[in-house]
């Protein structure tokens, strides 16, 4: 079975420029949204340089206990490239990291209503969500473990909850099943005058 909220509890953070990487985490995504680094997953995917690697790899080896202060370093970026493997291979770090972020922000497709106008939103970002409904679900996680949660596992925790309140998440893949099932027993009932 390949699901993806089992493996994001599963998928072993790399190396990359010399740098141990935590598990991509809500932290993490908004770090680098803030920054508007080219490596935040809702940032579009242009020619990216050894220095957004090095900023990037940097945030992404420290956690959200370590604070806001490790976001506005007095540090230039070309400083940043200090901290990680000069002789590193470019385009494999680039490919382990872009590896890294993908593995820990696929999750499966969740079904949506068709009428979107129902849907209210506030226009949150998503790490602030997820972990908002995390830190309200489960009383005992810190603020500090909530950011540092993989993104797949918040969201995995976010559909259960989500689940447990009686809202019906099931994904497109399962609505297809449904229907096949529906058809395959109207043919029948049609053939037998029964299903």
């Amino acid at each position: 079975m390949d699901n993806p909220f089992l493996r994001s509890v599963l998928i072993r953070p790399p190396v990359v420029l010399g740098q141990q990487m935590l598990p991509f985490s809500a932290y993490h995504m908004a770090a680098l949204m803030l920054i508007d680094s080219p490596y935040a997953p809702t940032a579009p995917q242009p020619k990216v340089s050894r220095q957004d690697l090095a900023v990037a790899a940097f945030v992404c080896a420290h956690g959200f206990e370590d604070g806001p202060g490790l976001m506005f370093p007095d540090l230039n970026e070309d400083e940043f490239c200090k901290f990680c493997d000069p002789d590193a291979d470019f385009e494999y770090e680039n490919a382990q990291f872009q590896t890294y972020i993908t593995d820990y922000c696929t999750v499966p497709e969740i079904w949506t209503p068709v009428d979107t106008s129902a849907t209210k939103t506030t226009g949150i970002p998503v790490p602030f969500h997820l972990v908002g409904v995390v830190l309200q679900a489960f009383s005992g996680i810190t603020r500090a473990e909530a950011w540092n949660m993989g993104i797949g596992e918040l969201i995995g925790y976010k559909v259960s909850v989500a689940e447990e309140n009686g809202a019906d998440v099931k994904s497109q893949r399962d609505y297809e099943l449904l229907e096949f099932k529906r058809q395959i027993e109207a043919q029948a009932k049609a053939n037998n005058g029964t299903a």
